[in-house]
């Protein structure tokens, strides 16, 4: 995934490295899958 050329449509996370990027990512997915599991009536993400 390459960042955009426009400044304009560069955000934040850019700049964060491509590692740390992707534990955030990660953990994002653990979150929901636990919110899914332990309240699965609730659908609010978004």
């Amino acid at each position: 995934m390459d960042a955009p050329v426009s400044g304009e449509l560069c955000p934040v996370q850019w700049k964060v490295p491509k590692a740390a990027r992707w534990d955030l990512v990660e953990r994002r997915k653990a979150e929901v899958l636990v919110a899914k599991t332990t309240d699965d009536s609730s659908t609010e993400f978004g």
